[in-house]
């Protein structure tokens, strides 16, 4: 989502594939730039991850705000059964100059996770 002073309240969405998120965890990098003319800002610029259940339903299961420095590590734990995976962006309702970037977003079983820090950590030794 580039910066820009245009569309206030405008959402961006990438969404999977129905999958098996059993046991299985999301993790992706993000960075966020706000910048709110309105310091009461009711809703402001946003990520979320979301999981649609196959009956459409939508559960919130993380969601971040504000201006970060550097890309910032998400991760968040799937619910059971099968689910489509939306990560949206979301710009402040008010107008405002923002910009949300993600990067290296990764589904896979949450043991596996703790795994590739072990490796990389045994290859460092």
């Amino acid at each position: 989502m580039a910066k820009s002073d245009q569309g206030a309240g405008n959402k961006a969405r990438l969404v999977s594939p129905f999958m098996n998120t059993t046991d299985k965890c999301l993790e992706l990098f993000y960075w966020m730039r706000s910048v709110d003319h309105d310091q009461d800002v009711h809703n402001p610029t946003q990520l979320s991850v979301i999981a649609m259940s196959e009956q459409l339903l939508e559960t919130a299961l993380v969601s971040a705000s504000g201006s970060t420095v550097d890309f910032i590590r998400l991760f968040v734990q799937l619910p059971e059964g099968v689910h489509r995976v939306v990560i949206e962006g979301r710009r402040a309702d008010l107008k405002a100059e923002c910009s949300i970037s993600i990067d290296d977003v990764a589904v896979m079983d949450c043991a596996r996770f703790g795994m590739l820090f072990i490796l990389s950590y045994k290859t460092m030794q």
